[in-house]
């Protein structure tokens, strides 16, 4: 068990919750969920346990603050993979939807402990991320679908949800080795065939 006494240390306030909140998730990308705990993460930094509960209460509330940073990583590489493209073109309108769903699949192979958690039910799954701004990032995305008149459909909240289920899908099963990650191109040609008329399909 870590110290309960306290234990000298060279973090600030703000600088230990970072610290906390780093080492967690390194762990959680080496160890998995259930291997990460206070315990370990404390006596890693060398920092009390009882240091710990100023910033996270116990392990859920940690938990929650790390899906909260996979959020955001899922953002960062949504943003990252726009960049550069604008959605000028029918063509360019395309591409930026097929970039987001290779974000989306890079991320989940890349980094399974970690996109697993952000999507968990439970409570630190009360992110489940149709707010978050990955979210306004693929509606962003099929909206500029929509204004070249390039859906199938008018159904465009429906639509949005299709391609997030359809790829989280695809990114669930990649992770447990259903199926191999060299087919996500047929399934972005397939998507594209389900969702997008006219001459920007050929």
């Amino acid at each position: 068990m870590c110290h309960t006494e306290p234990m000298k240390s060279s973090y600030h306030h703000g600088d230990l919750a970072a610290a906390i909140l780093g080492e967690a998730i390194a762990q959680l990308k080496s160890h998995g969920v259930d291997g990460v705990t206070l315990r370990s993460v404390c006596g890693a930094l060398g920092v009390s346990q009882s240091a710990t509960y100023h910033h996270f209460k116990n392990k859920e509330s940690l938990l929650q603050e790390m899906a909260v940073q996979g959020e955001l990583e899922l953002t960062r590489r949504f943003k990252a993979a726009l960049l550069g493209l604008e959605a000028n073109t029918d063509e360019a309108a395309i591409a930026r939807f097929q970039a987001l769903g290779r974000a989306y699949i890079s991320y989940a192979i890349e980094e399974p402990n970690l996109f697993t958690l952000t999507f968990a039910p439970g409570s630190h799954g009360h992110l489940l991320q149709i707010n978050g701004e990955s979210m306004e990032i693929l509606h962003q995305t099929i909206s500029q679908l929509a204004s070249r008149n390039l859906l199938r459909s008018n159904n465009f909240e429906g639509l949005a949800l299709v391609a997030w289920t359809t790829v989280h899908g695809f990114a669930q099963l990649s992770i447990s080795g259903m199926v191999e990650p060299e087919q996500l191109e047929n399934l972005l040609a397939t998507m594209q065939d389900v969702f997008i008329q006219g001459k920007a399909k050929s």
